[in-house]
């Protein structure tokens, strides 16, 4: 059997081969690409440059050798395709996907007094972090009625996690307070701040009275 593909470059001029044939004939162009005796590494490199992504490896085996199979680029297919192939784990923050070894993953516990499980879903969605362990949760745990959520990636997912869940709690465990200025007895309007705001000291004119 011939060595169709053997450099990255020979499989970027095959996915353009592809897209001109797309275009020719009025289809989307393809993300799919049939890669035959390649190393994980340039595999990587390839949907870096597809995707306008970076991608950092950590204690991942790249050297590894990726034989005859079709792979789709397309995020996240291809880090599901990476997942179940080669036991690695990932997580986007932004730009960046960081790459891990499975057998690195770690499970942390993280008690919520304020916020909810679905508050924590979409606080991290807001700040583009995708995990490949979506976060779980529950109500009860020991009997008692706490809402948890359990974060399962590397160290450094965790770390960005558990800091922006603790800011959210501390956040949320400051209510707004209302606070009613009064101007000559007559009430000017309502005004919400945070508890612990310093007040500007606000004087209420006198109404002077002269007796006839």
């Amino acid at each position: 059997m011939y060595r169709i593909l053997k450099t990255l470059p020979f499989l970027g001029l095959l996915v353009v081969l592809q897209t001109v044939s797309a275009i020719a004939q009025n289809t989307p162009a393809p993300n799919r690409a049939h890669i035959v005796d390649m190393s994980l590494a340039d595999v990587i490199s390839w949907f870096e440059q597809q995707n306008g992504l970076t991608v950092r490896v950590d204690d991942v085996p790249t050297h590894a050798a990726v034989r005859a199979t079709t792979v789709d680029f397309s995020n996240p297919e291809f880090l599901i395709w990476l997942r179940q192939n080669f036991d690695v784990e990932y997580y986007q923050h932004g730009g960046t996907i960081y790459l891990s070894s499975g057998k690195e993953n770690k499970n942390r516990v993280v008690y919520l007094e304020y916020l909810t499980v679905e508050d924590v879903k979409t606080l991290l969605t807001g700040y583009e972090i995708h995990s490949s362990t979506p976060i779980s949760g529950q109500n009860t745990l020991g009997g008692r009625n706490e809402e948890i959520v359990i974060l399962t990636g590397p160290n450094s997912y965790i770390e960005i996690a558990e800091a922006l869940i603790a800011r959210a709690e501390r956040e949320r465990a400051v209510p707004p307070i209302r606070v009613s200025v009064m101007r000559a007895g007559i009430r000017s309007g309502e005004t919400r701040v945070s508890q612990g705001t310093k007040l500007e000291q606000m004087e209420t004119p006198e109404t002077n009275t002269e007796e006839e």
